[in-house]
């Protein structure tokens, strides 16, 4: 993963851990919008680098990390899609009441930044 990218997935994590601020739950349900946005966008460019990468390092440590990034980066995408409609189909769901989970998808997408 290029500088850019990494660059991109910690502005994806301010995004996340500022949304505990946000008491409107529309805002919230954007804001989470916006963060898969943003990672579809990181997972895109990322996929179009492997798809260049030539023949010669195709069973490379270096590729098996951009695949290894790729799916965790449709996993968090998922992940914050089930937060979306949790908060949209239950009224008492805000963002304090999926705090574990976005802090487990904040570790995620530091494990995929670290990598």
């Amino acid at each position: 993963m290029n500088r850019q990218r990494r660059k991109d997935l910690q502005n994806v994590i301010k995004t996340l851990r500022n949304i505990f601020i946000i008491t409107d739950r529309e805002e919230v349900i954007e804001t989470l919008e916006s963060a898969i946005d943003d990672l579809e966008y990181v997972r895109a460019d990322e996929e179009e680098a492997r798809d260049s990468m030539p023949d010669s390092l195709l069973f490379t440590a270096r590729y098996d990390d951009m695949e290894d990034n790729i799916a965790d980066l449709y996993d968090i995408t998922g992940a914050l899609c089930d937060m979306i409609d949790d908060i949209a189909s239950d009224e008492r769901v805000d963002a304090s009441g999926i705090k574990a989970e976005i802090e487990n998808v904040i570790q995620k997408i530091q494990t995929v930044i670290d990598r």
